[in-house]
């Protein structure tokens, strides 16, 4: 909901945060599979993000 929180949340994902529309994204990857990327979800709703989503973003 905000830049701080989302900043926050990133550091202890080992993620980045982006801004988009008007909300703040924390973003993990980029993966090399689709496998580590769902390991990846795993380990974020370990820390207790849950509902996190796989998304493609083929920059081809």
């Amino acid at each position: 909901s905000s830049q701080a929180r989302a900043a926050a949340a990133a550091r202890s994902l080992g993620a980045n945060v982006v801004e988009g529309g008007g909300v703040w994204r924390v973003r993990l990857g980029p993966y090399a599979t689709q496998q580590a990327a769902q390991a990846g979800v795993r380990a974020a709703a370990a820390k207790g993000f849950e509902n996190g989503r796989i998304m493609a973003n083929d920059a081809r």
